[in-house]
């Protein structure tokens, strides 16, 4: 599977990935399972098409990863503390002593997990910031609920998108200069790595993405001819940008 991020814009971040460490949920390891997750991002998780970072993610505590199992296991685990690799802990109920476990981090909504299969939806985004367009995975295969390990690394691609000279911007539209369809939702086997497109489109549509620029969520495995980004501002005004291919 290609994992392959694109850079419009030259400029570097600091990207945490979603929830403030104050909004972090108390919870109650007494009364099921207790879960704990080591995770760490992997280096790759943010590169350029020849291979160079072009931001770098931490994660921010509070922020919360989904957790399923071969065996049917459910839980959401929250980061301890902010870095690169830190210590998730949540509540659940294990099925069995020793499991194959999968996780998912990205925005709510945007994805559903079930065993080591995660689908995901890209037609419609908001926002375009880092913590709504990443979707980070993890596997840890062979292992016990309170021993869990994970390098998670992208399940999808990113178009970071450049802007200047508008206060505001209603919607961005991506798609493809002559109109073919893409895929704009598949499923994703963490276990394996395997694709299945589940639906097509010819646009993807981000609402009111940051005027100083955003992210566009992309397929990993998005192959296209020339593609375009059109913008819409508060007023109404359109500017269109095409783009040379790219493999995402």
């Amino acid at each position: 599977m290609k994992r392959f991020y694109i850079l419009v814009a030259a400029a570097a971040a600091l990207v945490g990935c979603s929830v403030e460490g104050d909004n972090m949920p108390s919870i109650n390891v007494e009364a099921k399972d207790k879960f704990t997750l080591m995770a760490n991002i992997a280096d790759d998780t943010r590169v350029t098409i020849s291979g160079d970072k072009f931001t770098e993610v931490s994660w921010l505590a509070g922020d919360a990863v989904k957790l399923s199992s071969e065996a049917g296991a459910s839980a959401t685990l929250y980061a301890e503390s902010a870095g690169k690799s830190v210590r998730f802990v949540g509540e659940g109920e294990a099925e069995a002593d020793v499991d194959n476990y999968y996780a998912v981090y990205g925005r709510t909504g945007s994805y559903s997990l079930s065993g080591s299969v995660v689908t995901l939806n890209y037609a419609e985004q908001y926002g375009g910031a880092a913590s709504a367009a990443a979707l980070l995975v993890g596997k840890a295969e062979g292992v016990s609920a309170a021993d869990l390990s994970m390098s998670f690394s992208p399940a999808n691609a990113l178009l970071r998108v450049s802007v200047s000279g508008v206060s505001a911007i209603s919607k961005a539209e991506f798609y493809a200069l002559d109109g073919s369809s893409f895929a704009t939702s598949y499923s994703y086997n963490i276990a394996t790595d395997e694709v299945a497109h589940t639906a097509t489109g010819s646009v993807i549509e981000v609402n009111a993405p940051s005027a100083s620029g955003f992210l566009i969520s992309l397929p990993a495995d998005l192959e296209m001819p020339n593609y375009v980004v059109r913008r819409t501002d508060a007023n109404g005004n359109v500017c269109t940008k095409a783009y040379a291919a790219k493999t995402f």
